[in-house]
């Protein structure tokens, strides 16, 4: 226990008895039984601060009530008071103590929530009053209770606490329902017997409410007391427990004052704590007023002063009460204790490093954590570690020494056996792995909320950084520390939090590679090498933005045959894996590294590896066609091809000059081939591009066939086809079917090709140049030519090809074709110059009926359009009889939505 609080007697009575004490600005008032007002001023003995506090008589005002006040409640912001007196409330004004109004006529207490509403309890009854315009209290409604109300005060703008005899409840004042807090109240035994005596269920509790805060208060019955969240309703765990049921439980922040028969007790709210104990008999009232708290007994009035907060801080720190000095700072505010934001983190700082050489790793960097403490002196606690440049780290964070005697909380202090000298050393060792577990946890847990801190102070700005001093990193002095020094300590804070992952969770070590971090580049190169963890090795690369070190690691580990993927990924993807996924998370400004270290994987496996350009998640991907096409060249045709037909295929682009590129690529690639092997020994890849450049030939529409046949090489039979499909598609038939006939021999394949000339547009002409062709080198066959195709042939173009030493019979079939085909044709067009006539009859009978109608316009006849008489007006007449002006015909259409071409 320390000393909090001192008792003064400030004022001895006369005969009147005190019926209040209340506080108004910088004067005391004592409300005597006989109605009396006494004003008083306080103040300390100058000459001496240990001297007792002087109460000074200012003025007596005589009857000031007719009975004497019990309570007062002060609002401040409309200067007035009001005063419980003789069952009624009275209200003053503070400035000239002027009666301004009085409401009630049975009350027993009153509370104030704000400055617009007042409650009274009155007898069963809740009445509520508010302040209205002009400037009076006028009562707005009333609650019925299940009994009288003892005390009461706000929960919230329309929610009541009240105390009865025997419980707490709390009331709505708008819907007027009331419900118990059903505490948790400990039972015990009457005066300690196991028995309960007849009537003593009558007796009535002791119940007190007082208000820590607007959220909070305490709720007190016999010898407990709960606290109590206003806004959630939360209990508190553990009551408060007195030694005897208090008469009065007051609150002077940050202590609880409960005051018993010959003692007063100071608790500490939180900690529940005893923290001082005074004696005192006799006191038969007490008084908590804005600023002190009085006793008064038969005799004497006390009064309660509070300790200079830095003397009690002081006393608890010299007598090792480190938690009771925390929990006294953490609840007083600045303006009660200026320096104690600096009590708080000394106290605090004092605890963590005990903490910390006593083995509660966990406690000690939560404080630190709390107090902002810069991670350079924490980290000076792991010895040698800074000293080293972390060459070391990692033996010296795995096998520091366990504390000496560490307290182990909770574990049985005894010993089943003595100990031999081996079991002893198994102890030791054993103990200091659970410790050196312990300390890598709570550092790390520590480093990770101070990188947290560190990177989001980087990224303010210099004003913001100093408008948050209070949640920055702080030297051993207090200062905060630079933002210059701030990079140092982020990657003295990285790093370590690294090392520590190393030792105690290498899963982690990836996470924190892979974020934004400030780790030396150094330390974590030769830790991960050494371990093997090259994938994490390379995250950290791609992070920093080395991208050439890692592609030259994955290069290195390839070679070595060492692969970063897993087992059964190996066996279906390509060997170069690894160093594709890496290039693909590398964006249009890194391209430079995508065509450095793309180059072996696309000439050796260019099937899996182009699809870092085609894969839309891939960085490279964003890059134009033509760069990566450009590129493509000159690593290898093959992939250029493969590259270009999924370009096509895909449809991302429909350019002529793509497919054409396309052309001229499988041309390159058929070439390379054809130096390569031997023309008995054609290899499957050779006949594979092949078939694939004739089919791009033949479906492809958009390529320009006379670039690609310029660069066909004439006299290369394997590329006879595509020359016929390029001259094919130029409508070049005549040097088609040079191809077909002069070079490949192939009179059935140039028949074909006529045929399929024919079926595809209805054209002739190349059987024509079929047949002077037969003419001049197989005459002996255009007797069967002409008859198999006599229906598409004319006469007059072949008369002069037909063999002169040839029979008319020969032709028999032919001539009977044709002349059969000219009657055809013959009778066809006489058939239409007869429909002909019959279309221009029906046409001259239509217009005759037409001119033949006739409207008759009499007097009453009206414009259709604008419904005004006709008259001797110049009219318009519609097929269908329509009559209108002359002048309404063209409005008459657009109304009707007619063409106007009809009129």
């Amino acid at each position: 226990m320390h000393r909090s609080f001192s008792l003064f007697r400030v004022l001895e009575l006369s005969k009147s008895k005190i019926e209040c004490i209340f506080e108004l600005g910088e004067y005391i008032y004592i409300s005597n039984s006989n109605g009396d007002l006494d004003r008083y001023k306080i103040y300390r003995g100058a000459d001496n601060l240990n001297d007792d506090f002087i109460m000074e008589h200012v003025e007596f005002i005589p009857t000031f009530t007719k009975k004497p006040i019990t309570k007062v409640i002060r609002d401040t912001s409309k200067d007035i008071f009001y005063a419980l007196s003789d069952s009624s409330i009275y209200v003053y004004r503070i400035s000239t103590f002027e009666k301004l109004q009085s409401i009630g006529s049975y009350c027993q207490n009153m509370c104030l929530y704000g400055s617009d509403k007042v409650i009274l309890a009155e007898r069963k009854y809740l009445n509520i009053y508010k302040w209205q315009a002009s400037d009076r209290l006028v009562h707005d409604k009333s609650i019925s209770l299940n009994d009288r109300a003892r005390s009461l005060t706000w929960m919230s703008s329309n929610m009541i606490l009240v105390s009865f005899s025997n419980e707490f409840v709390a009331v709505n004042i708008e819907t007027s329902q009331s419900s118990s807090l059903n505490l948790p109240w400990q039972t015990s035994s009457s005066l300690g017997l196991g028995m309960s005596y007849i009537g003593m269920s009558m007796k009535l509790n002791r119940l007190h409410i007082t208000r820590i805060s607007d959220e909070e208060v305490l709720l007190s019955r016999d010898s407990q007391g709960y606290l109590v969240n206003l806004k959630s309703l939360h209990v508190s765990r553990q009551p408060l427990v007195w030694p005897t049921s208090p008469q009065a439980v007051i609150y002077n922040s940050p202590y609880l004052i409960s005051l018993h028969s010959q003692y007063i007790y100071v608790w500490n709210k939180d900690t529940h704590a005893l923290i001082q104990q005074i004696g005192i008999s006799n006191i038969s009232s007490t008084f908590s007023c804005e600023g002190n708290t009085f006793f008064t007994s038969n005799s004497y009035v006390w009064i309660l002063v509070p300790e200079d907060f830095g003397s009690q801080v002081e006393s608890l720190l010299q007598s090792n009460q480190l938690d009771e000095a925390i929990s006294v700072l953490d609840q007083i505010d600045d303006m009660k204790f200026p320096k104690r934001n600096y009590y708080l983190r000394m106290t605090k700082r004092e605890k963590a490093s005990r903490s910390f050489s006593s083995g509660d790793y966990e406690t000690a960097m939560k404080l630190f954590t709390e107090i902002c403490e810069s991670p350079s002196f924490v980290l000076r606690l792991f010895p040698k570690l800074v000293e080293n440049d972390y060459s070391d780290a990692i033996s010296i964070l795995s096998s520091g020494p366990p504390p000496s005697d560490p307290p182990i909380l909770g574990s049985p202090q005894t010993s089943i056996r003595p100990a031999s000298k081996i079991d002893s050393q198994e102890q030791d060792d054993g103990k200091s792995v659970v410790f050196n577990n312990k300390r890598l946890r709570s550092l790390s847990a520590y480093l990770t909320d101070s990188r947290r801190k560190a990177n989001l102070f980087l990224s303010w700005d210099e004003e913001t950084y100093h408008s948050y001093q209070k949640d920055l990193f702080r030297n051993e002095d207090g200062s905060i520390i630079s933002k210059e020094d701030l990079e140092n300590i982020a990657v003295e804070v990285d790093t370590t939090l690294f090392l520590t992952y190393m030792v105690s969770t290498p899963a982690l070590v990836g996470s924190l590679l892979r974020l934004p971090n400030h780790c030396e580049t150094s330390v974590v190169e030769a830790n991960l090498t050494s371990a093997g963890m090259f994938r994490e090795l390379i995250d950290y690369y791609f992070g920093k933005g080395y991208h050439d070190d890692a592609l030259k690691l994955l290069t290195k580990l390839n070679e070595e045959g060492t692969s970063l993927s897993s087992f059964k990924a190996q066996e279906e993807t390509s060997k170069y894996d690894d160093i594709l996924v890496y290039l693909q998370k590398l964006g249009a400004e890194d391209k430079k590294y995508v065509f450095q270290y793309a180059r072996t994987p696309l000439s050796n496996d260019p099937t899996v590896s182009v699809g870092l350009f085609l894969n839309d998640t891939s960085g490279s991907s964003t890059l134009s066609h033509d760069e990566i096409l450009n590129y493509l060249e000159t690593v290898s045709s093959e992939v250029s091809i493969i590259y270009l037909k999924h370009l096509i295929a895909s449809g991302k682009t429909i350019l002529e000059t793509f497919s054409t590129r396309l052309g001229q690529l499988y041309l390159r690639r058929i070439y390379e081939l054809e130096r390569e092997i031997n023309e008995k020994e054609l290899s499957s890849t050779f006949e594979d591009v092949l078939i694939g450049f004739i089919k791009h030939l033949d479906e492809s529409k958009n390529y320009d066939a006379t670039a690609i046949l310029k660069d066909i090489d004439p006299d290369d039979h394997h590329l006879f086809e595509a020359s016929v499909i390029l001259n094919r598609r130029l409508s070049r038939h005549r040097n088609a079917l040079d191809v077909y006939l002069d070079k490949m021999k192939d009179w059935k394949g140039a028949n074909g090709y006529c045929d399929s000339i024919y079926m595809d547009t209805g054209e002739t002409e190349p059987y024509y140049m079929y047949l002077s062709d037969l003419a001049n080198l197989q005459p002996e066959g255009i007797i069967s030519f002409i008859t198999k195709y006599s229906s598409r042939l004319k006469l007059k173009r072949i008369f002069s090809l037909l063999p002169k030493d040839t029979s008319m019979r020969a032709y028999h079939i032919f001539l009977s074709s044709q002349f059969r085909q000219l009657y055809e044709e013959k009778n066809k067009k006489e058939l239409q110059s007869k429909l002909y006539q019959k279309r221009i009859n029906d046409l001259n009978a239509d217009l005759a009926h037409i001119r033949s109608e006739k409207v008759v316009i009499t007097r009453e006849k009206t414009c259709l359009h604008c419904h005004k008489r006709l008259g001797k007006s110049v009219i318009s007449i519609f097929p269908d009889g329509s009559v209108v002006h002359y002048g309404c015909a063209k409005k008459y259409l657009v109304h009707r939505n007619l063409p106007y071409e009809a009129y």
